[in-house]
């Protein structure tokens, strides 16, 4: 148990620092609200901030700021928990994910009271709402989770209430 809250707490402070280092970098190199193409009608560099949590959402709150730093320590609090658990060696990644992008955008709360989101992807008309390192590892995470909790074998829902 002790090895596999090493390993996501190392998982989890490398992928918060690449995030943090990602961010500082686009912070110093480019104004907010300027584009710089990457790749050209597909992804561009795009320094925006966002109050909120996914899609902005909560950023009108008054006490958004507060009620989402509360909110990821939760998370991260109950990723440990889970894999310090019996079978926490199953969920160790997409929970060191999870956590790791967790951490990211906390300290962005904490610190600047919004986060820091950069990548812009798009096609003509369609665009996906500007996101960043962070948010990357949390969503690849709970695809992760999701899958597994649904079709692994030692993670499986519903196999668990049935007792098989």
């Amino acid at each position: 148990m002790r090895a596999r809250l090493f390993k996501l707490a190392v998982i989890a402070l490398v992928l918060a620092g690449a995030d943090q280092l990602t961010k500082y970098l686009v912070i110093e190199n480019l104004p907010a609200g300027t584009r710089r193409p990457v790749i050209d009608g597909f992804f561009d560099l795009y320094l925006v901030f966002n109050q909120g949590a996914a899609f902005g959402s909560f950023a009108s709150l008054d006490q958004a700021r507060w009620l989402l730093v509360g909110l990821t320590v939760v998370a991260i609090v109950v990723a440990v928990w889970l894999v310090a658990g019996k079978d926490g060696r199953h969920l160790l990644w997409p929970l060191a994910l999870i956590s790791g992008g967790a951490l990211g955008n906390l300290v962005d709360r904490v610190r600047l009271g919004r986060v820091v989101d950069f990548c812009h992807l798009y096609y003509d008309q369609w665009y996906w709402p500007t996101f960043n390192l962070a948010d990357s590892a949390i969503t690849v995470g709970g695809v992760i989770l999701a899958w597994m909790l649904l079709f692994s074998k030692k993670t499986r829902v519903w196999d668990k209430r049935k007792g098989n």
